[in-house]
């Protein structure tokens, strides 16, 4: 991953977890330098596994991407 205009070694972890109890229910590492592409990839997956449940999504600024 480019860091600093330099390349390292390191990964970006994306994590869905339940608001109530806090308990991960899904994750994705990608080689993305920050989140702005990964919030839609997250809750289609989520919204999938469940379909039967209102799904509230809370994402902070780092996600911001007009496409998203």
């Amino acid at each position: 991953m480019k860091n600093n205009e330099k390349y390292e070694v390191c990964y970006n972890m994306q994590a869905v977890v339940d608001s109530k109890y806090k308990f991960l229910v899904d994750f994705e590492i990608v080689n993305d330098i920050n989140n702005q592409s990964q919030l839609s990839n997250m809750v289609t997956k989520i919204r999938s596994r469940f379909s039967d449940q209102k799904i509230i999504t809370l994402a902070d600024t780092g996600y911001f991407n007009m496409s998203e």
